[in-house]
C-alpha cells in the first residue's frame, strides 16, 4: 500500500495504482489514504487471524484498535511540523523491532510495479 501510494500519479484518473488503493479501501473512509491504510491494516489482521486461529471477537477488536493506530499515526506524520510531534514519533518509531521482517508483495502487486518499468 505504501509503495503504491508513492507510484500513484494523482493527476491520471485511471492510474492502476489508484485503482489497487481503491481495491484496499474500506468503504467506511471516504479519503483513499485513510480507506486504503484501514484496508490494509484489516487484510494483515484477517491474514494473522486465520494462520494464528484466532477468534472473531479478538480479530474485532484487533481490527479497530490496529486501524485507529494506524490513522493515529497518519495523521500524526501530517502534523511533523510540530517539535511535539517529532518526539512523539521518534519514540514510537524506536519501539518498533529492528528484527521484523519486510512484507512480502503479492504476486498481482508485483505484476502492477513490474509492468510500471
Amino acid at each position: 500500500m505504501l509503495i503504491a501510494l508513492r507510484h500513484l500519479d494523482p493527476a491520471k484518473a485511471n492510474d492502476p495504482y489508484r485503482r489497487y488503493l481503491q481495491d484496499l479501501t474500506v468503504r467506511s473512509h471516504p479519503e483513499l489514504t485513510h480507506g486504503a491504510i484501514a484496508g490494509a491494516v484489516a487484510r494483515a489482521i484477517k491474514d494473522y487471524a486465520r494462520s494464528e486461529v484466532v477468534d472473531a471477537a479478538t480479530v474485532a477488536a484487533l481490527t479497530e484498535t490496529g486501524i485507529d493506530g494506524a490513522l493515529s499515526h497518519l495523521d500524526a506524520l501530517m502534523q511533523f511540523e510540530d517539535t511535539k510531534m517529532q518526539r512523539a514519533l521518534a519514540f514510537f518509531l524506536s519501539a518498533v523491532p529492528l528484527y521484523w521482517e519486510h512484507p512480502e508483495i503479492s504476486p498481482k502487486f508485483q505484476a502492477l510495479l513490474d509492468s510500471d518499468r
